[in-house]
């Protein structure tokens, strides 16, 4: 082979590496790490949607156990009984009258829950609507307002409503069994009103921290200090008021949720200053004046005191402030109290 030949093959073997070693290592070299990349990236993005997935299992377990401990028995006579029992004394401790609660529908779902209806009939005012609805809010138990219609039977003042109500109650499937809403004992001894200890005879079910809520007959106290079976209590807690309770009086847990142990009874109040089902007086129309003051007679170098006083003035604008015009020799008034001195030469 000749130089020439030689040199030409050189040149293509030459050309040839060059190529090979300008494509093929991408390919070969990089493709695998490429994939292994992809697949990591597939993985981990399958662990997110898995750990997502398994955050929101956890997140709903927690709601069903949370549900299960404030559920109703899993019995339907039972949840129904017990409840309708929980509805009535709350009526009676918001002094409902002409008071009718009986059992009404219930349904079951195989598996999954129970509800059970209690439907009330009774007359109040809006104040005890309101402490009722704001209590059964507060109530940790796993319940609702289903319906609700109010009639009025006047428009002036504070008029009397005539309330029937339906309230659902509800049992998770496989919620616990308990023969009372919530742990109920009683007092052994007998309980003044001015009372500032309260004995139980079990606290089985009873919190062991304080402060806690009970129902002691329909009165409602907090419960500030428990030892053992001797509690120290603040009385007439939520609109009650501390009364005397005899031997065997019931004491029943109310408990509330953290997220509402903030609440208070005050969310109601602008409810009620504002009615709807009183009429609204009408616009009032102030023309202030001064009152009229009785004549005198001095005489000169005598000193009288008078003092001015307004009448049908806006109080919501704020204090009447006096002054004189025109004010004769040696005669002063005082400004916030309306006092006139004058003393003549």
């Amino acid at each position: 082979m000749d130089q020439q030949k030689r040199t030409k093959v050189l040149g293509g073997v030459l050309a040839g590496v060059l190529g090979f070693m300008a494509i093929r290592p991408d390919q070969v070299l990089l493709n695998p790490v490429r994939d292994a990349q992809r697949r990591l990236d597939i993985a981990n993005s399958d662990f997110e949607r898995a750990d997502a997935k398994q955050t929101q299992l956890m997140i709903a377990r927690e709601r069903i156990e949370r549900a299960r401990a404030t559920s109703l028995p899993p019995r339907v006579s039972d949840a129904q009984r017990l409840y309708q029992t929980w509805i009535t004394n709350l009526a009676e401790q918001c002094r409902f009258a002409q008071l009718q609660v009986v059992p009404g529908r219930t349904d079951y779902r195989r598996d999954q829950f129970l509800t059970v209806n209690v439907d009330l009939e009774a007359e109040t005012d809006l104040a005890g609507l309101s402490r009722f609805l704001y209590l059964f809010e507060q109530a940790d138990l796993q319940h609702r307002i289903a319906e609700l219609d109010i009639r009025s039977t006047g428009s002036q003042n504070n008029p009397r409503l005539e309330i029937n109500l339906t309230a659902e109650g509800m049992s998770v499937a496989r919620s616990p069994e308990h023969s009372e809403v919530f742990p109920r004992t009683v007092s052994p001894q007998a309980v003044t009103a001015a009372a500032t200890e309260l004995t139980v005879e079990s606290i089985d079910g009873f919190p062991k921290e304080t402060p806690f809520l009970v129902q002691l007959g329909r009165e409602m106290v907090q419960v500030t200090a428990a030892d053992e079976h001797k509690w120290t209590v603040i009385r007439g807690q939520e609109g009650t008021s501390a009364v005397e309770h005899a031997v065997g009086e019931s004491v029943q847990l109310f408990p509330i949720p953290i997220l509402k142990r903030g609440n208070s009874f005050d969310s109601y109040e602008q409810f009620l200053a504002g009615s709807p089902f009183t009429k609204p007086a009408p616009p009032k129309v102030f023309r202030p004046r001064l009152a009229s003051i009785s004549d005198k007679t001095i005489a000169p170098g005598e000193s009288v005191s008078m003092t001015a006083k307004a009448e049908d003035f806006n109080p919501d604008v704020g204090t009447p402030v006096f002054a004189l015009e025109a004010a004769a020799e040696g005669m002063s008034i005082n400004a916030e109290t309306g006092e006139i001195q004058w003393n003549t030469s």
